[in-house]
């Protein structure tokens, strides 16, 4: 990964699209090829982000938070173990309204 963050503590991230979903869609004529590419080059997938937390020191992250999931391109319960798989860390999925215990530098 090119970039890396120093001073983490708290991390809001898009998670956008499983390219498995996107694929298989993609075979079953349930989207075009147009739409695909277009969600493919702005938007970030699930192995993207998980690239990313992995490239970043994660020791002082509290919180991880998904954001801007596709209604039809991801899977919020798969998006969210998978990232707590990689990381170890909590993550929550973003939900209008949602509040975060403990969302600041220390976690208590």
């Amino acid at each position: 990964m090119e970039k890396t963050f120093r001073g983490l503590n708290n991390i809001i991230v898009e998670c956008n699209y499983s390219q498995e979903i996107l694929d298989q869609k993609l075979a079953d004529g349930a989207t075009t090829d147009f739409l695909r590419n277009r969600i493919f080059k702005s938007h970030m997938n699930l192995a993207t982000c998980k690239d990313l937390l992995r490239a970043n020191n994660l020791t002082n992250v509290n919180n991880i938070v998904l954001i801007h999931l596709s209604d039809s391109n991801s899977n919020a319960k798969q998006f969210q173990a998978e990232i707590t798989a990689c990381t170890g860390k909590k993550v929550y999925v973003a939900e209008a309204g949602m509040v975060i215990p403990h969302f600041n530098k220390q976690p208590f």
